[in-house]
């Protein structure tokens, strides 16, 4: 779903990407553990860990929500 959100945004607003950037965002949102992240280097992991995080579930939306909730 996320995925296609951003090709909305993107055909909806004319907004001029290129299409390999455009695939590695549509990549990181969608990726988790699967075995398509596994030909990243060890070092660049963490970006896909960012926003759909598999391995132990905690991702950027979790954390903003839990940062939101608990503070006064």
């Amino acid at each position: 779903m996320s995925a296609k959100i951003i090709d909305y945004m993107v055909d909806e607003h004319n907004i001029d990407i290129d299409p390999e950037l455009l695939k590695k965002v549509k990549k990181m949102i969608t990726s988790s553990c699967d075995s398509s992240t596994q030909n990243i280097g060890k070092g660049n992991q963490f970006l896909y860990d960012i926003v759909a995080n598999g391995r132990n579930g905690i991702n950027v939306d979790k954390y903003i929500f839990f940062c939101l909730s608990f503070s006064s």
